[in-house]
């Protein structure tokens, strides 16, 4: 019988927030559903902040994530457009953050049955993309109507969002669901190997290089689980691993740019072009110097803003200036334009807060397979996320949404079983 299964029946209420949880991941990943992902954002904000006034919110979650909300909801009184960035920390931010929040209060205390909800809700968004992208990239049509051919969100957040789908379903596949019923559990892990294939071939579809990278870090801390196999497994996988990683992100990076069937010649010449030549080097050093203009608070929050800034500090005669002057192609850049060192210092309390709490709650439930492994799950998202966000910056779209809620998800099971309630 599992744990959840002796805990009281949560109430209608938070039932129907666990919904509004599982349906932000549905329409996560979905290009063409941004008026209902927003919708269910401010009703998550509003179930939060319920929580949050009824005190059943640890302080410490909040101590986590406040500095950050509150740097990019203060730089609305310096930003060029106040209002823009408002409302792009709302939807950007604030939301994706709540619905986090609320699975850390909430996925200690659902039932097994509802507790997979979110992982379902996902699977069935991501297979909606994929149908997008294969129509996008291949030209097939599955005979499927046109809105769903649409749901494709576009090369770089579905990468994106493929490597945290990936991370989940190895977790869903290797972490134990702690329930001794054998039948639900071999389901469970075959959900987790059609997880990571759907991630799998959001980033194909792609062709991202960086796809590959970052599912490689995320799996970083999974190889404590190798202390559970023998030498030869321990010595051989990781060297399968970064063996498929390399593999991938020379596939990524040839296949766009060779027509005809690639040779060793042809791919040796075509990487070396595309690293020697990578339009990020200027691009970052472009935006350096912005940043250098507006060092302490930044210009404002908001990705309509990044671009106004863009076309006024980067020069437009750069290759792909479209690009270019759109955002900085960093996370932590990105941060730095738009709040300045105020706003680096508040990510970075916030992202070394959670892994502190990954730390403690690992340490804290060794000897609990389960909760072990939803705090490897936690920091694995984490790493992943950030290791593609290295060229990139999806904290501020729908990857954002899926990374929030599950590294809550992961969090509360987590901090209540290894003692430290999430509320």
């Amino acid at each position: 019988m599992p744990a959840q299964d002796h805990l009281p029946q949560i109430s209608k209420s938070y039932r129907v927030a666990w919904l509004v949880v599982s349906l932000v991941l549905l329409v996560g990943p979905i290009a063409n559903a941004p008026a209902l992902r927003h919708a269910l954002l401010v009703v998550a904000i509003f179930y939060c902040g319920n929580e949050i006034v009824r005190g059943r919110i640890e302080r410490r979650w909040l101590m986590i994530f406040l500095p950050w909300i509150f740097v990019v909801l203060a730089s609305a009184l310096w930003s060029p457009r106040p209002k823009t960035t408002l409302i792009d920390a709302t939807w950007e931010v604030l939301g994706p953050i709540s619905a986090g929040v609320l699975a850390i209060s909430l996925s200690s205390r659902v039932t097994p049955r509802w507790f997979t909800f979110p992982f379902a809700a996902l699977a069935i968004g991501s297979l909606a993309s994929v149908m997008g992208g294969l129509h996008v990239h291949l030209g097939i049509e599955p005979g499927l109507p046109v809105w769903i051919l649409k749901t494709y969100p576009g090369r770089g957040v579905a990468s994106t969002v493929g490597v945290l789908v990936v991370l989940i379903g190895i977790w869903m596949m290797i972490g134990d669901p702690g329930d001794g019923d054998d039948s639900r559990n071999r389901r469970w892990r075959a959900g987790g190997g059609l997880m990571v294939l759907l991630g799998l071939l959001l980033g194909i579809l792609g062709y991202n290089r960086m796809f590959w990278f970052a599912v490689l870090v995320g799996l970083l801390p999974w190889l404590v689980r190798l202390n559970a196999y023998s030498l030869r497994i321990r010595l051989l996988l990781p060297v399968l691993l970064l063996t498929a990683g390399l593999t991938g992100v020379i596939y990524s990076s040839v296949v766009m740019n060779v027509q005809h069937e690639a040779g060793v010649e042809d791919a040796v010449t075509v990487l070396q072009e595309k690293y020697a030549s990578d339009p990020r080097w200027i691009i970052w050093s472009g935006w350096g110097k912005a940043i250098l203009e507006q060092p302490v608070a930044g210009y404002g929050y908001g990705t309509r803003i990044l671009p106004r800034i863009g076309e006024m500090k980067i020069p437009g005669g750069m290759k792909d200036p479209e690009i270019a002057q759109h955002h900085a192609h960093n996370v932590f850049l990105n941060v730095l334009v738009q709040t300045g060192a105020l706003g680096l210092i508040a990510f970075l309390w916030m992202l070394t807060g959670l892994f502190r709490e990954i730390r403690i709650t690992a340490r804290e439930s060794a000897g609990a397979t389960r909760e072990r492994w939803a705090s490897v799950g936690a920091a694995s998202l984490l790493l992943g996320a950030l290791a593609k966000a290295l060229t990139d910056d999806f904290y501020w779209g729908p990857a954002n949404i899926v990374m929030w809620v599950f590294v809550g998800l992961f969090l509360g099971v987590a901090a209540h079983k290894a003692g430290r309630e999430p509320n």
